[in-house]
C-alpha cells in the first residue's frame, strides 16, 4: 500500500512539474497600438520581447491590420516591450514580469505618438537615358548620348542610328529599303518643299530631342507600308528667354557653329536655330 501511493505521489510531482513548464512556456502577451492623437490603430508596426538586462531581442511580430499584436509561449522571466513605427516615437513597457502565476497578459491600447522630427533628407536619383531602347515597336535613339549632337545635323545623326543608312547624297534607307517617309514631331514637313534631302540637312542635330524609327508602322501614320523615321524635336520647358551656343572643331578641316534662342510665355513657345558646318566630303562610288 504504501509502494502504491509512493507511486501516486511520484506521478502526482511529475505531472506538476509538466504542468508548471507548460504554464511557462505558454503565457501570452498582447495589445493593441494606437495613434495618441487620431486613436487610430497602427497596422504592421513592430513589437519585440526584449531581455531587461542584455535588451537582445527574445521575441518579435508586427501588429495586425486592427493594431493586435500577440506574443505566445513567453517563458518566466523579466522582459521589456519595444514598439516601433516609421514616423512615430519608439514605446517601451518596462519590468515585464512573467512566472507560472502570471497568466496572459493583455495591456490594451497602447498609444504611440508621432514623432515631430525630419526622417529622411530629399533623395536626388539622377540616371543616364539609354542611347537606344525599344518601346511600342519603335525603335528609340536618344540623341543626347552622341557626340553628333554637338554639331552637324539631322543627316549625321540618322548615319549613327542603327539599321538606317544614309549616303553621301543624303539619301535614307531602311533595312536597305529607300521607301522611308519622314515626320517632324509626328507630322509631315513643307521644309525644303518636301525635299528629304533638304530636310534633313537643314535641322541642326542639336535642335533634335529623339529619333523614332518604326519599320512597321501602325495604321494611324498612313505609311502605306513604307518604314517611318519620326523625328522629335526638343521643346523648351523653361519660361523667359534662354539661348545656347556652341562650336566645333574636326579634323580634315571640318568647323561647325550652333546657337539657338528661344522664348516661352504661358502657352507661347517660340525658337530658333542657326547652325553652320563648313569642311571636306570625299566621296567615291560606282
Amino acid at each position: 500500500m504504501k509502494l502504491l501511493l509512493s507511486k501516486i505521489a511520484a506521478i502526482g510531482f511529475l505531472l506538476l512539474i509538466a504542468f508548471n513548464g507548460y504554464a511557462q512556456e505558454n503565457t501570452k502577451i498582447s495589445g493593441t497600438i494606437t495613434d495618441s492623437l487620431t486613436h487610430e490603430p497602427i497596422p504592421f508596426a513592430t513589437v519585440a520581447l526584449l531581455n531587461r538586462q542584455t535588451r537582445v531581442p527574445f521575441k518579435a511580430t508586427q501588429t495586425d491590420s486592427s493594431g493586435h499584436f500577440v506574443l505566445e509561449n513567453v517563458p518566466a522571466g523579466m522582459f521589456t516591450l519595444r514598439m516601433t513605427y516609421v514616423g512615430y516615437n519608439d514605446v517601451f513597457k518596462e519590468n515585464i514580469l512573467i512566472s507560472p502565476a502570471t497568466g496572459d497578459v493583455d495591456f490594451g491600447a497602447l498609444k504611440m505618438s508621432r514623432s515631430t522630427g525630419s526622417l529622411l533628407k530629399e533623395i536626388a536619383v539622377t540616371a543616364k537615358k539609354e542611347a537606344l531602347h525599344i518601346a511600342d515597336g519603335k525603335k528609340i535613339f536618344s540623341v543626347n548620348q552622341n557626340l553628333v549632337s554637338k554639331g552637324g545635323n539631322a543627316a549625321d545623326l540618322l548615319r549613327n542610328v542603327p539599321t538606317l543608312q544614309v549616303d553621301v547624297d543624303g539619301n535614307v534607307s531602311l533595312r536597305g529599303s529607300t521607301n522611308v517617309k519622314v515626320l517632324i514631331d509626328g507630322k509631315p514637313s513643307l521644309i525644303g518643299n518636301g525635299d528629304l534631302t533638304q530636310l534633313l540637312q537643314s535641322i541642326p542635330a542639336s535642335a533634335i530631342e529623339t529619333i523614332e524609327v518604326i519599320p512597321n508602322p501602325p495604321a494611324n501614320y498612313d505609311a502605306d507600308g513604307e518604314g517611318v523615321i519620326n523625328i522629335i524635336l526638343k521643346k523648351n520647358s523653361r519660361p523667359g528667354l534662354n539661348g545656347s551656343a556652341a562650336f566645333g572643331v574636326g579634323t580634315g578641316d571640318n568647323y561647325n557653329a550652333d546657337a539657338s534662342l528661344s522664348y516661352q510665355s504661358g502657352k507661347t513657345n517660340l525658337y530658333g536655330n542657326y547652325s553652320l558646318k563648313d569642311g571636306k566630303t570625299f566621296k567615291s562610288g560606282f
